[in-house]
C-alpha cells in the first residue's frame, strides 16, 4: 500500500489510471541522469521510439504523460532513480524549473522550496528581499521565516541591503537560501 500512502500526503497528487512504478518507467522510458531528459523506448500513440518525452507547462516545469495522466518530469525522475515518489516536494537546486538532472533535485518541504525562489519578475529593485521604502527614503531588506516577515533593516543603497539579506538568508535558510 505504498502507493496510497505516497499519494495521500499533503502535496496534491494526480490520479493515475494505473499505479506508477519504477519498473513501468524503466519499461517505457530511458532517463538520462546527466541531462535530465526522458526518451521514449517504445513508440506509441503517435510518438516514435527515441523521441524526447514531455513538454513545458505554463509555469515552466516539464511534464509528460505517464500511467494515464500528465505528471511532472522532476517527480518521475525521482521515481525512476530511487523507486519512490518524494514524500513532499522536490526543489530544483539551481532554480531552473526545467533542469531535471537528478543531481539538481533534492527533497524539500514547501517552506524550503519557497526559500530557493529567486527575485520576483515584478521586483522594482531587481534584488530579492529588497524594496524601496519611500517613507524613509532608504532601501529596506526583509525576509520571510517560519511564516513571519522579519525586518532586517534599512540601508542607503541596494547593495548593502542585498548583502544583509544574503547573510540573513544563509543563517535562517541554510542550504535552501537563495539570495539571487
Amino acid at each position: 500500500m505504498l502507493f496510497r500512502s505516497v499519494f495521500s500526503m499533503s502535496v496534491p497528487r494526480k490520479r493515475f489510471a494505473e499505479e506508477p512504478t519504477q519498473a513501468r518507467l524503466h519499461e517505457l522510458f530511458h532517463y538520462d541522469e546527466l541531462t535530465g531528459v526522458f526518451i521514449w523506448k517504445v513508440g506509441r500513440g503517435g510518438v516514435l521510439a527515441g523521441a524526447v518525452a514531455g513538454g513545458q507547462d505554463s509555469c515552466g516545469y516539464l511534464q509528460m504523460r505517464f500511467c494515464g495522466t500528465k505528471a511532472s518530469c522532476h517527480r518521475l525522475a525521482w521515481l525512476y532513480v530511487y523507486g519512490v515518489f518524494p514524500e513532499n516536494e522536490l526543489d530544483h537546486i539551481n532554480g531552473i524549473k526545467n533542469d531535471n538532472r537528478i543531481e539538481n533535485l533534492r527533497p524539500a518541504t514547501r517552506a524550503n522550496n519557497m526559500c530557493n525562489i529567486g527575485v520576483r519578475k515584478n521586483s522594482k529593485t531587481g534584488v530579492k528581499g529588497v524594496t524601496w521604502d519611500t517613507q524613509h527614503g532608504k532601501f529596506r531588506a526583509q525576509i520571510m521565516h517560519q511564516g513571519k516577515r522579519h525586518n532586517i533593516g534599512r540601508f542607503d543603497d541596494a547593495e548593502s541591503a542585498s548583502a544583509a539579506y544574503a547573510e540573513t538568508a544563509h543563517r535562517l535558510h541554510g542550504e535552501f537560501a537563495n539570495s539571487a
